[in-house]
């Protein structure tokens, strides 16, 4: 294993609590600076918020170092991940049956209470996946059409793929679970 990715597992493991469920690739990672997104995670309690880090985290070790998704406080993230009630005026825009949504490219609602048994870690990595570009497909797999448990286990190639063509990236400096 390169000392890079060994370097993101231990970041992963402390700063967000653990990532990248399954097994990866271990590509040699882009010696260029990366681009960053800046994302900010509003009004979670820290155990769902840790979920969402979780998630950002995997999909940065996915990203390695072609893009760099760093959490932010300031007033002007590219993205926000914001958690909203059902009872939340905004979900009215929502079908009934989502857990998270966009009603714009730089903001996702995540509906908590509609959250079940579901982990919120996994519904982030598709959430993000939509975030850097990413459609849904017919395929099993992240980006699945339907929401499936069994489907969204890590950040697949076909994922990948699609975030490495919208982006102009090099999906073999990139890494996906296999």
């Amino acid at each position: 294993m390169n000392k890079f990715i060994l370097l993101v597992l231990v970041v992963c493991s402390f700063v967000f609590g653990g990532c990248a469920r399954g097994t990866y690739t271990t590509h040699v990672p882009v010696s260029y600076q990366s681009r960053v997104i800046t994302i900010s995670v509003e009004g979670f309690e820290p155990i769902d918020a840790q979920e969402i880090y979780t998630a950002i985290g995997t999909w940065n070790l996915a990203l390695n170092r072609n893009i760099q998704l760093v959490l932010s406080d300031s007033t002007h993230p590219m993205f926000r991940i914001i958690k909203v009630t059902s009872e939340d005026p905004i979900v009215d825009q929502a079908d009934p049956r989502s857990i998270a949504f966009a009603v714009n490219k730089s903001t996702t609602y995540v509906v908590l209470d509609r959250l079940g048994t579901q982990r919120l870690e996994m519904i982030m990595l598709h959430e993000i996946s939509h975030m850097l570009g990413a459609g849904h497909t017919k395929e099993h797999g992240l980006m699945f059409y339907q929401y499936r448990p069994v489907d969204y286990k890590c950040v697949d190639r076909n994922a990948v793929e699609q975030v490495a063509r919208v982006r102009g990236l090099d999906v073999e400096t990139m890494n996906w679970c296999y």
